[in-house]
């Protein structure tokens, strides 16, 4: 049902927000509004999930919290220190605590730089805003949950969704879908102990931003500040979840394509979209394939993202079960050499083939001795709303980002959060 898709993220309707200007100050009038019952303006970010232990550094001053019972304890400035879980405790430095969480707090305005472990070393650091939460998982590991304004976030985002070069108006559509997105996101996943992941699970986020991408990260978070998509519904007029993929290939799906769920105006999908082809120039995104995976660990993949699959013993071949409007595979029917079978929604197929072995759903399927390939591909991910390379081709024709928007999202409107 919409209900069961959409929540109940009712908003009221005062006027129409024109779209994106070009020039990069704010509209001196934005008559719509919506409110959309945020629990504050941070949203919490899944960095690592079930990890032993980090590095940390914070160049000034900061505290180390228990979020139930408050400062455990504080310092001028934290340099490089592990921060680990065992035996129930965490352990900062040279300090342990016994708790089932810490938040490790800067002074306002100071950022904090995170290293994990990577093949026997630290990685690289990354520089985070907000402050960084440590809940347990079990007795020896712990999640780490960057908590962030989610204007700050977005900026973080757009840096790692977007190449450098893209034009102006395509960061200021991208911020508009990427807010939103967050927005329903902390809406829906109020009960989790977080609201999105750090990786294409959710959107790409790396922290603040840096690099020749910054600078139109900030204009466009500046420049769209607490715009969000809505539509009309039965129900009234409601945010609604913006999923975007890099490249549809030429023509959007429906969102009941990918998900259980019923078409709602702006993600019913067949929208002809002939912009993402310049994608073609730096990459294979627009069309690709050959591609392959043997069937061993295909079977292999299958069974790690789902159980139930091991029941249909090695993977023997694939079919298509069903086609969507748009025409691409609905449902895929994987077969066992034991002649037990699972069907599957394409999409879910898609991710445990391998997102960048099987680049999206649309393509041709071709059953070989020892491995299952995929050919005659078109576009890069689920293909579901907006078009990345195709909202960078329209930007290059002198769209502007509203113009966009509501050509990906059919229906969908401008409208101000906050």
């Amino acid at each position: 049902m919409i209900r069961r898709f959409m929540l109940a993220l009712l908003v009221c309707v005062l006027g129409a927000w024109p779209a994106c200007r070009e020039r990069a100050e704010r509209p001196a009038q934005v008559p719509r509004q919506v409110h959309v019952g945020m629990r504050s303006r941070n949203i919490r970010v899944l960095i690592l999930s079930q990890v032993n232990e980090f590095q940390v550094r914070i160049d000034g001053p900061y505290v180390v919290r228990n979020p139930a019972t408050g400062v455990l304890g504080k310092g001028s400035e934290l340099p490089w220190s592990k921060v680990s879980r065992s035996t129930g405790d965490f352990t900062v430095g040279d300090r342990r605590w016994t708790a089932g969480t810490i938040d490790i707090v800067p002074e306002e305005g100071t950022r904090i730089l995170i290293s994990r472990p990577e093949g026997g070393k630290w990685s690289s650091p990354i520089a985070y805003a907000g402050f960084i939460r440590c809940p347990r998982r079990t007795a020896t590991t712990m999640n780490v949950i960057n908590v962030v304004d989610i204007e700050r976030y977005v900026a973080g985002v757009l840096a790692r969704e977007l190449y450098a070069d893209f034009q102006i108006e395509t960061y200021r559509a991208q911020a508009v879908a990427a807010r939103t997105y967050a927005l329903w996101q902390m809406a829906t996943n109020a009960h989790r102990a977080y609201d999105v992941r750090a990786t294409e699970a959710s959107q790409v986020y790396g922290g603040i931003p840096t690099g020749p991408a910054a600078r139109k990260a900030y204009d466009a978070v500046v420049h769209t500040r607490g715009i969000v998509c809505t539509w009309t519904s039965p129900q009234g007029e409601r945010i609604f979840c913006t999923y975007y993929s890099s490249a549809c290939g030429g023509r959007t799906q429906a969102v009941s394509d990918m998900l259980d769920v019923e078409d709602i105006t702006p993600l019913a999908g067949g929208v002809q979209c002939n912009y993402c082809r310049i994608a073609q120039r730096r990459t294979s995104a627009y069309r690709w394939g050959p591609a392959s995976v043997s069937k061993a660990e295909l079977t292999r993949r299958l069974a790690r993202r789902f159980p139930s699959a091991r029941s249909i013993g090695t993977v023997d071949r694939i079919e298509v079960a069903s086609r969507a409007k748009s025409g691409r595979p609905a449902r895929i029917r994987v077969i066992g050499t034991n002649g037990r079978q699972k069907t599957l929604r394409a999409e879910q197929f898609r991710l445990a083939a391998g997102a960048r072995v099987m680049r999206s759903s649309d393509c041709e399927i071709v059953n070989g001795p020892s491995h299952i390939q995929f050919t005659h591909g078109k576009g890069f991910g689920h293909g579901v709303g907006l078009c990345q390379w195709g909202m960078e081709g329209q930007a290059l024709l002198g769209r502007q980002a509203g113009q966009i928007l509501k050509f990906y999202y059919p229906g969908m409107h401008l409208t101000r959060a906050y």
